[in-house]
């Protein structure tokens, strides 16, 4: 498979309404804390290269006559070096028989459709499908927890969408540590 190929979607099985959640036998909550997005290290000659391509950017814009353009970008690169500095904040997750909390927040599994994890080389990301079409899914970092048990764990309550792979912006924004 190609960088931006992508594999066939096959819609995932959902259990019928009627269907009680049974947790297995031997089922123990998860609970684990974790950065809310990664954290990525930057060095100086990062911000520097960062720097340059702003900078030529903006040069272009001016030259071109887009001086919206300029400003925009130069703000945004300002405003980017500021928020970045900052180390992304720890939360709680708990993975029981009767749903999932993020950060005092619980979902009951009957708001959920499937679940799928995407692995990097960096982390490991715990994605939940809602099934509320207007709620973004929910994106969990699985910090030191073994993807395996996850899976294990998750699948007795839903099923995995095995098909689903990082996307493209992701990857982008992992590679360049935005």
């Amino acid at each position: 498979m190609g960088l931006f190929s992508r594999k066939p979607k096959i819609p995932p099985a959902t259990p019928t309404p009627t269907q009680p959640i049974v947790p297995p036998p031997d089922f123990r909550p998860l609970s684990w804390e974790a950065l809310v997005t990664p954290a990525h290290e930057r060095t100086k000659g990062w911000y520097v290269k960062g720097g340059i391509v702003i900078i030529i950017l903006a040069a272009w814009g001016i030259i071109t006559g887009a001086w919206t353009f300029s400003l925009v970008l130069l703000l945004i690169g300002g405003i980017y070096f500021l928020l970045q500095n900052s180390t992304p904040s720890s939360k709680r997750i708990t993975i029981e028989t009767r749903g999932v909390t993020f950060d005092g927040v619980f979902t009951p599994w009957t708001s959920l459709q499937s679940f799928w994890i995407i692995q990097t080389p960096t982390y490991s990301e715990l994605h939940f499908k809602t099934k509320n079409i207007r709620q973004s899914p929910i994106v969990i970092q699985t910090g030191f927890t073994d993807p395996n048990i996850l899976r294990k764990t998750l699948s007795a309550f839903l099923p995995e969408d095995s098909n689903r792979e990082e996307g493209v912006i992701d990857m982008i924004i992992r590679i360049c540590k935005l």
